[in-house]
């Protein structure tokens, strides 16, 4: 991983050993330590922490002895040598050795930069002992935020206890002002309560070849990944997560917005055997000066997921993008509870579940998705997304869908009681169904929204994406005795041809009477008579006749198009 800024090849300013074990015995509430030297010059900013130094400290990288009392008098040694956080390179490197590294406590550090570094994701190992309930890093905290930027690579850190102590293993508090903030390699966390959380992350905070991994056969009741804005705290902008995994854990990611949190991209990342993946809550009317506020810029792309409950649960968001990858159902099992996970905020939904929800949500795409609900499963109570009446522009098209089992429905649309928002725009384009067993592929409660399936399974048309409808019919009707016009009395034969409504009964134009071509060569040739067309409206047309016509059945071929 690329530091965050340029590190010397030879860290000649770096402060010595002896100048550290100096210091720590000078600061009274600390044991002292026999070394030689004296205090170095304050004007060296960074500290090389390594195995030979931190075993100066009593460190034994046994896996046995605490190690974490040495962690903390660097720190400690550091905090008295050293001057106040700048912008230049990290005030501590801890370059670790492949070793267990038992830590009885949390390693604590606020007010300088911290890079940790190790010789490999499965050789070096921080361990959480089975009585350490703190985690194994703590920067910053609630009252006191750090002002340093944090990197992490080449390393794992393990809850000794596998059924997990319901402790955070990384905990980060930032002040505002900090970029870059996070930069996180190929670091594993296992066996957690929850692996990491941050609150008010300023900036770039750039993850890469994560893994949090909770205890098996059962789901954690937190997100493996928290990352947090409050009111009044730094706004939170850009994270990137590059092929990074979570298992067991109720959601791979929680991102809850008290202040401004966007910008947030994932690329060939993973949850499995929760939940969920990314569950979002935005407080739109929270954030001083903003009124409707939606967080802008969720973009995932090749990701995976296999859960229980929602794949993407996410309230008050806009410019969402999930493209490609593979998203399919677990049977809810012991392991997971049967009782369904309640979604961000209130909703008034038919269906209990949903794969992807949004609520409140602008400017959605899903798009290039494998979507795959296997045969084991009672799906029931579940559809594969919906949107709140209070979503708009959202768009779902080119995906492959593959369901196996009976579902309440595919995706929902708006709200029970036939509302949505009232220029709102949702749109079901075309998919590959390639199997589906059950229930109504798009249940539109406003019906008014573009849903291509239902025109093309029951009447063989289309819906293009501006709304065009576009269908073709042939019916049968049977001609009845009316007058010519209110105002002659000419008997003719005449019938209403109605047009298919949609749910609920409603007409399918909404943008008044819409255009029909239609063919009477088959009445001609059946009856021997013409059938002209004669005043169309929304709900459908009227065809005339000769009287002679009158009872007479006609087959009907016409074309219409209209919004």
């Amino acid at each position: 991983m690329t530091a965050a800024y340029p590190l010397p090849n030879d860290f000649s300013g770096a402060l010595s050993k002896a100048a550290l074990v100096s210091a720590l015995n000078t600061t009274p509430s600390l044991a002292p330590l026999q070394a030689p030297g004296a205090p170095a010059s304050t004007t060296a900013n960074t500290i090389v922490a390594d195995a030979h130094l931190l075993r100066s400290f009593g460190a034994a990288f046994d896996g046995v002895t605490d190690d974490a009392p040495a962690f903390n008098a660097v720190v400690a040694a550091a905090s008295k040598l050293l001057p106040a956080v700048d912008s230049g390179v990290p005030t501590i490197i801890f370059n670790l050795p492949a070793a267990v590294i038992l830590m009885g406590s949390p390693l604590v550090t606020s007010g300088q930069h911290v890079a940790m570094r190790g010789m490999g994701a499965q050789n070096t190992v921080l361990l959480a002992s089975t009585s350490n309930t703190l985690g194994l890093w703590q920067h910053g905290t609630a009252a006191s935020p750090s002002k340093g930027y944090v990197e992490i690579e080449n390393m794992m850190f393990r809850d000794a206890g596998r059924g997990a102590s319901g402790s955070t293993a990384l905990t980060f508090y930032f002040q505002s002002g900090v970029i870059p903030t996070i930069r996180i390699n190929t670091v594993r966390v296992h066996l957690f309560g929850r692996g990491i959380y941050m609150l008010n992350p300023p900036r770039d905070i750039n993850v890469y070849a994560l893994t949090v991994y909770g205890p098996d056969f059962k789901v954690q009741p937190n997100a493996g990944v928290v990352v947090e804005s409050t009111q009044g705290g730094p706004n939170v902008f850009t994270t990137s997560w590059i092929v990074c995994n979570v298992f067991n854990y109720l959601f791979g990611w929680d991102f809850i917005g008290g202040g401004m949190i966007e910008g947030h991209r994932f690329y060939g990342s993973t949850a499995y055997n929760g939940w969920g993946m990314v569950r979002a809550y935005v407080h739109g009317d929270g954030i001083p000066g903003l009124t409707g506020y939606q967080a802008v810029i969720w973009d995932f792309y090749c990701c995976d997921w296999q859960g229980w409950g929602y794949a993407f649960d996410m309230r008050n968001v806009r410019g969402v993008r999930i493209r490609g990858g593979f998203y399919t159902m677990n049977s809810r099992t012991a392991a997971s509870g049967t009782t369904i996970a309640a979604p961000w905020g209130a909703r008034t939904s038919a269906a209990t579940n949903a794969m992807m929800s949004f609520s409140n949500a602008a400017d959605v795409l899903i798009a290039d998705v494998q979507i795959d609900v296997d045969g084991s499963g009672t799906w029931g109570d579940t559809v594969l997304g919906y949107f709140d009446d209070g979503c708009t522009h959202c768009r779902v098209k080119d995906n492959a869908i593959y369901v196996n089992s009976s579902m309440y429905g595919g995706f929902e649309l708006g709200a029970i009681g036939a509302s949505s928002a009232p220029n709102n725009t949702l749109k079901i384009l075309s998919n590959e169904w390639l199997n589906w067993i059950s229930g109504d592929k798009v249940i539109d409660h406003a019906s008014k929204q573009i849903d291509l399936p239902w025109i093309r399974d029951n009447y063989y048309g289309e819906q293009f994406d501006s709304g065009l409808f576009l269908l073709q019919q042939q019916v049968q009707v049977t001609m009845q005795s009316a007058q010519l016009s209110d105002t002659d009395t000419t008997e003719i034969a005449q019938a209403y041809i109605k047009f298919p409504s949609r749910r609920y009964g409603v007409n399918c134009f909404n943008g008044g009477a819409p255009t029909v071509v239609m063919s009477s060569q088959q009445a001609l040739a059946e009856i021997g008579f013409p059938i002209e067309l004669g005043e169309t409206d929304r709900a459908g047309f009227y065809v005339r006749g000769d009287k002679s016509l009158i009872e007479m059945v006609v087959t009907i071929n016409y074309l219409v198009t209209g919004w």
